[in-house]
């Protein structure tokens, strides 16, 4: 064989060799792509699990405020922001397939059916991560089971029970109290669930992608402060929210989505909303009447995650998950968030419509007038501008008819008062800047359950930070708390 042909030989080798390492490497690479895609796709079905959970979550807060409601006859609720439902309309577990003919909670499928979904395509994850993913799914199952149960449970108790008696109500929001702590344990395992996906979520260089990201995050955190009810690191994440959507409209803008029906009618315009509501909060903190019952932190939050965030609203969570995926972008769809759920006790509002009646401070003749045991504490009229403690008073765990006894520098500000979940607030000037200023704090009982359970919550001079102890005591045991020390 001539040397031509020879080297004719080699070249068909080479090629042929090339061709292979080509064959392969585009193999491994549709092999990772698909791998990849299905670690997203099982990832997903987690997130739909938990957005599909606040769906389902939003109708029981929806049927427990009801009940509430009802217990609480004469106070006027604000309707609109609640279904007109009863459990009898609804299926009957709040999160399976629906069991009703006209009646579904739910965008896709329920959060059981996604619990068996997950974890048949947590096969697509390492079996450490799946574990992880699978238990905590479980874990929220079990929770969103005990929710269900019972938003039934107090149904019956209303209609088995004469709500004109006084442990017939107190038995109620007993019921409503085990909701609330229920409501508190599924946000905190969804937050953990939510973190674990966002960790494990594929890094992507998508431009559209990375602007939303922060988008979605800082609006997140903003509601979990609200949640926390902590200002701390409000105005950095109001900053930031404000920044991340300046960036996102500029990049959907380059993206060709900003014309789009979705970003128009729902991400821009509810973000803005959001914005604007938060610019009330920080300059005023305002809140409609019908809510001031529920506290502004409750009422910020809860506005904000069921009209402008989570899908019922419809909020723009669902749109930018939307407008992602049409965009073909490989990514982890963003969570949305749950409501909080709160009882109104119906002796919170005797007790504002008291102290609306009551000068803030009174001197000892004034006290004469309005009787011995005076919710404010006496003090001169030159003292009002000097420095100044607002304090709380509040049952922090159940209702159960905790009563408290408190003395200020050996002057009783109000004596065997029944602690409720709603704070009772008073303002202390302090006499002198070398006095003891020491508030004494007596358990009178232990209500129906021991111990006796307060905190106490405290704001020296008006500033903005909230400090908070907890006690727990047992008849007659007394804490004695030194105010000079909150001036430090």
């Amino acid at each position: 064989m001539d040397t031509f042909a020879l080297d004719l030989l080699e070249m068909r080798n080479i090629v042929i060799k090339l061709l292979f390492i080509v064959f392969i490497v585009l193999t491994f690479t549709q092999l990772a792509s698909s791998q990849e895609k299905a670690k997203t796709e099982a990832l997903n079905t987690y997130v739909q699990f938990l957005n599909e959970s606040v769906h389902g979550l939003f109708t029981a807060h929806a049927l427990m405020v009801i009940s509430n409601k009802e217990v609480n006859r004469y106070i006027d609720l604000d309707s609109y922001i609640l279904n007109n439902i009863s459990n009898d309309e609804v299926q009957t577990n709040l999160f399976a397939k629906s069991d009703k003919e006209n009646y579904t909670t739910f965008h896709t499928y329920s959060p059981m059916e996604l619990q068996v979904l997950s974890r048949q395509r947590s096969t697509a994850l390492n079996n450490n991560l799946a574990s992880i993913l699978n238990n905590q799914v479980d874990a929220i199952v079990a929770i969103l089971n005990k929710i269900n149960k019972i938003r039934v449970d107090i149904a019956i108790f209303i209609e088995s029970h004469d709500l004109n008696e006084k442990e017939s109500i107190y038995g109620v929001f007993e019921i409503l109290e085990n909701g609330v702590q229920l409501f508190g344990d599924y946000a905190k395992a969804h937050a953990r669930l939510a973190t674990n996906l966002k960790t494990n979520a594929p890094v992507s260089l998508d431009e559209l992608l990375k602007k939303a990201e922060p988008l979605h995050s800082f609006t997140q955190e903003i509601l979990r402060n609200l949640r926390s009810e902590t200002d701390t690191y409000f105005d950095n994440n109001f900053t930031g929210l404000k920044s991340a959507f300046a960036l996102f409209d500029d990049q959907a803008k380059i993206s060709g989505i900003a014309n789009s029906s979705a970003y128009k009618s729902n991400i821009s315009v509810k973000v803005n909303k959001i914005i604007n509501l938060l610019d009330t909060y920080l300059s005023t903190g305002t809140i409609p009447i019908e809510h001031e019952l529920y506290g502004k932190y409750y009422y910020y939050h809860n506005e904000i995650a069921k009209r402008y965030f989570n899908w019922s609203g419809p909020g723009f969570v669902r749109n930018l998950n939307k407008i992602l995926t049409d965009a073909n972008i490989d990514f982890v769809n963003f969570v949305e968030e749950p409501l909080i759920f709160k009882v109104v006790y119906p002796m919170k509002l005797d007790e504002l419509n008291d102290l609306e009646k009551k000068p803030i401070f009174v001197n000892e003749r004034e006290q004469k007038k309005i009787g011995g045991n005076a919710l404010k504490l006496s003090a001169p009229k030159e003292r009002q501008e000097g420095n100044y403690v607002v304090i709380e008073v509040y049952d922090f765990n159940m209702f159960d008819r905790d009563s408290i006894s408190v003395k200020f520098n050996e002057k009783w500000l109000f004596e065997d008062y029944m602690l409720t979940p709603d704070p009772k607030k008073f303002k202390i000037v302090y006499e002198s800047e070398d006095d003891t200023n020491t508030l004494i704090i007596k358990a009178e009982n232990i209500g129906i359950r021991a111990p006796n359970t307060f905190a106490v919550s405290y704001r020296f001079n008006g500033h903005r930070k909230k400090h908070r102890v907890k006690y727990n005591l047992q008849k007659g045991q007394v804490v004695e708390v030194d105010l000079n020390t909150f001036k430090k």
